[in-house]
């Protein structure tokens, strides 16, 4: 990779000048190109008048562009999607729309987003089995472990990250699928971190659901998320959350009768933005002109982030070997919360980590950061770990 080229990319990323920013794992900048496409589309669509059915329905039209560019790049049919405003209605179409049963079993993580333990918590509340294993470091350990739950009584469901979003740690989707549709499980896997920091092969890996987002690792606009659903899981799912939504009609007044899409599209409805995901599309046109590989770009700088902060003393790595850019660390000593401000204070923006097993700071590494960013943090940090 020619340090040149990304030194041009690094500035279509105006978030990089004034500090160190390393937290793209909560909401990812978007580079300035999509940017300034994104922001006339919408100043388009206002002058025009968005509820004009002309201008409203080229749009529409516009986004299924973007659907099957979307899809092609996260290895899946345009009709195995869904598109929403986050991860998080994703997950609850999931959830709500299985309609479990009260003697349902849920097994799940100890490093879950309240995305998911949020619906899960509800769930729980109502009486459904919810049952916890350690993340730990992912990988073929943690397919044993859920494995071994999975044996240890009936199971209806698996429900967890695909990539912790504490660690960066990760797993083999297909391994998993496998392991659980061999004992009757279905699997939803939170993407939430893995869209822009792995490639992704949905259909291949064999999974039931997939909720993702594009509003942090790609840099799609905020109000960016989908599902995918296989055709065979799509089927077990109840509408839940519905409304008026795309080629839906009803024979209403006259009967209570409705006409939905077969595809994921049954699932949308209500208003939507539909400029921003026109630009989730030219997102994956933007990444695919880059100079290199941006997985091995953030994952290179990621693997010299934690190598250098493993040897800071006083300073333990929590990460695994990055897969994408994710690295956490704790200071002996020291609260996460204050370590994070301290390095704030310095210029260095990362997000804190709060787990019973785990207090420190992730650090989010992406393609546009570059090695002086990683030598900052890493000095922030060892000032950190050396102050009283």
């Amino acid at each position: 990779m020619e340090l040149d080229n990304w030194t041009a990319v690094r500035r279509d990323f105006p978030c990089t000048d004034a500090r160190v920013f390393l937290n793209t794992g909560t909401l990812g900048p978007v580079a300035t190109p999509v940017m300034e496409r994104y922001l006339a589309s919408m100043r388009q669509w206002n002058a025009t008048g968005p509820g004009s059915s002309d201008v409203y329905i080229g749009w529409r039209n516009r986004v299924e562009t973007a659907r099957a560019t979307l899809a092609a790049a996260l290895g899946s049919g345009a009709d195995s999607l869904s598109l929403f405003g986050n991860v998080t209605d994703a997950i609850n179409v999931v959830l709500v729309g299985l309609g479990l049963p009260d003697d349902a079993r849920i097994i799940t993580t100890d490093e879950e987003h309240g995305a998911l333990v949020g619906p899960l918590t509800q769930l729980a509340q109502r009486g459904i089995t919810v049952d916890v294993v350690p993340f730990g470091q992912g990988g073929p350990e943690l397919v044993a472990r859920l494995a071994a739950a999975m044996d240890q009584a009936p199971t209806t469901l698996l429900a967890l990250s695909h990539m912790s979003c504490e660690t960066g740690a990760v797993f083999d989707a297909q391994a998993l699928a496998a392991e659980a549709h061999r004992r009757g499980v279905l699997v939803m896997l939170d993407g939430a971190q893995t869209p822009g920091q792995m490639p992704l092969a949905l259909d291949a890996w064999g999974v039931d659901f997939y909720p993702f987002n594009g509003h942090k690792w790609m840099g799609a606009p905020p109000g960016c998320g989908g599902l995918y659903a296989a055709p065979s899981a799509a089927a077990r799912l109840a509408l839940t959350y519905t409304g008026d939504g795309a080629g839906w009609s009803s024979g209403y007044p006259a009967s209570w009768t409705e006409t939905r899409p077969a595809d994921g599209r049954r699932f949308e409805y209500g208003t939507r933005n539909w400029p921003a995901w026109v630009a989730w599309g030219d997102v994956v046109a933007y990444r695919a002109s880059l100079p290199g590989d941006p997985y091995a770009r953030q994952r290179a700088l990621a693997s010299s982030l934690r190598a250098a902060l493993a040897e800071v003393p006083g300073v333990a790595v929590r990460s695994p070997e990055p897969v994408g850019g994710i690295v956490t660390v704790s200071v002996d000593g020291k609260a996460g919360d204050r370590v994070y401000q301290q390095l704030l204070a310095a210029g260095v923006v990362g997000r804190r980590v709060l787990r019973p097993h785990m207090d420190g700071v992730r650090f989010s590494v992406a393609y546009f950061n570059n090695e002086e960013d990683v030598a900052r943090a890493c000095a922030a940090v060892a000032q950190v770990a050396a102050s009283r």
